[in-house]
């Protein structure tokens, strides 16, 4: 009898949440891509970026980084045709902070550095939406919004 009642009680639960779920008809999805990088997983060495991309729909992007002269790219897929709600997805850049054997021509960032993120659609890289903006800390990551609404029409 316990059983029953459990079962019930749970199937009871599981229908008030999807019938929660369906009346909002909203649905967002995250997405994180790191791009050289680990989330939360900071460094000295290290200056990182974190991009959120809005309102994602079933376009192919190009999410970008530049700062002093050195680009950082990565890739971000449309949603599938079965998804409607635009989605998000947050990618993380790494960029060396000073020259080492590694990475031989780096300025070091600083302070007051100036940078740009932009995305574009994939298939015309040539317009998309940028912002610029100055280092305004070296110990917590420059976060960014991009909204893909902003990319001019083709």
């Amino acid at each position: 009898m316990q059983k029953h009642i459990a079962v019930i009680s749970l199937l009871l639960i599981a229908t008030a949440i999807l019938g929660a779920t369906a009346s909002t008809g909203i649905q967002i999805q995250i997405q994180t891509a790191h791009a050289n990088g680990e989330l939360g997983k900071g460094s000295p060495d290290k200056e990182e970026f974190q991009i959120s991309i809005r309102n994602i729909g079933h376009d192919d992007l190009l999410a970008s980084v530049t700062i002093d002269g050195k680009t950082k790219k990565e890739k971000i897929d449309g949603n599938p045709s079965y998804i409607d709600a635009p989605t998000i997805q947050i990618v993380r850049f790494r960029f060396d902070r000073n020259e080492n054997a590694g990475t031989p021509g780096v300025l070091p960032i600083k302070l007051g550095d100036e940078y740009t993120t932009c995305v574009s659609k994939r298939s015309d890289k040539s317009t998309g939406t940028c912002l610029r903006s100055t280092i305004d800390s070296i110990t917590t990551p420059q976060t960014k919004n991009l909204y893909v609404d902003f990319i001019p029409d083709d």
